[in-house]
């Protein structure tokens, strides 16, 4: 029903892995992702300037980073370890890695964003309530018999928006590209009220709101159509005859 957000092709060559996020500070690239041992669970992973890979997860409990942050030279990393939604921090100086239990509940972290001394994180409890924390204090965005999955986060001044997918029926054939703003749900625009689709990322620069993702016809689907909405105005990056997806957004 959902998608599942997952890069490929970075690592040793020999295991396999997965380069999900990424972060750029002068002449330094930090890559979040994850990395399998031959017959072994991945493990959450940070690879430095792809000369030094930094393991976050506990091996042999499975892992996996999905989005990266900084703030003050700390890394701050989303995801989850052994099925629970986890983040880690990653101290540029200091190289220390820690890590924070969001939840004993199964799920994942799938965004980061940091204010302050605040970190905000968006993800999922179980499969189909989505959250997001504050510090390690959860926030439900969703609730029965709606099912919904939170994607991305970030904050405009006071405000708190989350990009996301939510279905108020539970059933594939109405998931809609929504974002909660102080957890009240918006659906936004797609051309066709049948249309399904997802949004994935959420930025603010200069009080605008801008999420990216896709939507699609609810069949098949035949098409999908890669797009990013503006303070809730959509702008269609692709047409209807193929299929693509604008997984992230950058505003300078």
């Amino acid at each position: 029903m959902w998608q599942h957000f997952r890069g490929a092709g970075h690592g040793d060559g020999v295991n396999e892995s997965s380069a999900v996020a990424i972060y750029v500070d002068g002449t330094n690239v930090y890559v979040a992702g994850d990395e399998s041992p031959t017959g072994g669970d991945p493990v959450a992973a940070l690879w430095i300037s792809a000369t030094t890979k930094v393991n976050l997860g506990t091996a042999g409990v499975g892992s996996h980073a999905i989005a990266i942050y900084n703030s003050n030279n700390v890394l701050y990393i989303a995801g989850d370890e052994n099925g629970n939604p986890v983040y880690w921090t990653y101290n540029i100086a200091s190289k220390a890695v820690t890590e924070y239990a969001l939840s004993s509940d199964a799920g994942a972290a799938a965004d980061i964003f940091v204010s302050g001394s605040d970190v905000y994180t968006t993800g999922n409890k179980g499969s189909d309530d989505a959250v997001y924390w504050k510090n390690t204090t959860v926030n439900a965005l969703s609730s029965a018999p709606e099912k919904a999955q939170a994607a991305g986060i970030t904050l405009n001044g006071a405000d708190i928006y989350v990009a996301g997918a939510s279905s108020l029926t539970g059933t594939t054939t109405d998931i809609k590209p929504v974002y909660w703003k102080n957890s009240v749900r918006t659906v936004l625009d797609t051309a066709k009220a049948s249309e399904i689709g997802y949004a994935i990322r959420a930025v603010a620069n200069d009080g605008d709101v801008y999420i990216s993702g896709f939507y699609a016809d609810s069949t098949s689907p035949t098409y999908a159509i890669a797009a990013y909405w503006k303070n809730g105005t959509r702008v269609d990056l692709t047409d209807n005859t193929g299929k693509a997806e604008a997984f992230g957004i950058f505003i300078k």
